[in-house]
């Protein structure tokens, strides 16, 4: 097996493809050359320079019409979405869960969650542990908290004839401290 060539690569080859297909015959018109055990005219090198242009040429324009279509395919999803989810949502309403009837339309019946006693049980357990851990109350166990009034604090002023407030003798910068 040869090596793989890249897409990056390819275009380069086939640039480089149409120039040999060009300039052989001009340059190398009388030559034969011999590669790998096989003998090549000028004849013989531009057919087959000739063979890897059209393919090579092919996979290009087959690959912009790819690319075309598929862009005119997303678009025409995008606009339609709409009308097939409101289409397939009516086909829902007008046969229920008739599989026969789906299967025709290649739709298959919704399934319907249902839950044993026990499920029902566990779920319930498990929603209140969540809200007591949560701290979460509803309406109208938020409109039953209210707040306790908080009584008025005085400010705290010194009673009259108590005399001058003096400072402790450690502190320094103090009228104790600068009379030593």
């Amino acid at each position: 097996m040869g090596k793989r060539i890249t897409h990056a690569s390819k275009q380069g080859l086939l640039a480089r493809d149409q120039q040999l297909l060009t300039g052989f015959p001009k340059r190398l018109a009388g030559v034969s050359i011999l590669v790998n055990g096989t003998t090549y005219t000028a004849a013989s090198a531009v057919a087959m320079f000739q063979a890897r242009v059209t393919v090579a040429t092919a996979v290009v324009t087959t690959k912009a019409a790819y690319q075309a279509a598929v862009k005119a395919a997303d678009a025409e999803e995008i606009a339609t979405a709409a009308t097939v989810s409101g289409l397939v949502e009516a086909i829902y309403v007008a046969f229920g869960d008739d599989p026969a009837a789906l299967a025709d339309l290649g739709l298959v019946p919704r399934k319907k969650a249902s839950m044993t006693p026990a499920q029902h049980l566990a779920a319930s357990a498990k929603a209140k542990a969540t809200r007591a851990a949560r701290h979460t109350m509803g309406p109208k166990q938020k409109a039953a908290i209210t707040g306790a009034s908080v009584p008025a604090v005085a400010t705290a002023t010194p009673p009259v004839g108590a005399g001058p407030i003096v400072a402790p003798a450690s502190m320094p910068g103090t009228a104790a401290t600068q009379q030593k």
